[in-house]
């Protein structure tokens, strides 16, 4: 499987933005401080969690040798889950976000996942995601409870 999408590179994206490719793999453990410090920036984040066992659940997108952006894909069958999709502020609107839904939504087809849900409060990436074809339910509430 390859998890970087090859999608359209240079020009510009809407808004004029200039348009970034960056390298998508899957996380490693190591990876966990650049995973929770974007989470932090974005989300309500539990501490005390285990960052352990990270691959294959969390992919992230690196830019000039730096994670840029994460995106959470939960195999599952037939239903899985795509979650905490993340690009850090400054280099939102650049399409990262495509390049991390894209090999997420590769990696779920690969595991024979039918269908996958997401949770987003955000209608820009909501918009996204219409775009890119999925249907769009209703509002959403987050909800994060450890187990």
């Amino acid at each position: 499987i390859c998890y970087n999408y090859c999608g359209p590179t240079g020009g510009t994206y809407k808004g004029g933005a200039r348009m970034i490719r960056p390298r998508v793999r899957l996380a490693e453990d190591w990876d966990a401080g650049a995973i929770q410090t974007l989470l932090k920036d974005n989300f309500q984040l539990i501490d005390g969690l285990s960052w352990v066992g990270l691959r294959p659940y969390w992919i992230v997108a690196e830019h000039k040798g730096q994670i840029v952006g994460c995106v959470q894909a939960l195999p599952g069958r037939p239903v899985g889950h795509m979650g905490c999709l993340v690009v850090r502020k400054d280099l939102q609107k650049h399409g990262i976000g495509v390049y991390l839904y894209e090999a997420a939504r590769r990696l779920l087809a690969a595991t024979k996942t039918e269908v996958f849900s997401m949770t987003t409060v955000s209608d820009e990436v909501q918009a996204m995601l219409k775009r890119l074809g999925a249907s769009v339910d209703s509002e959403t509430t987050l909800l994060y409870q450890k187990v």
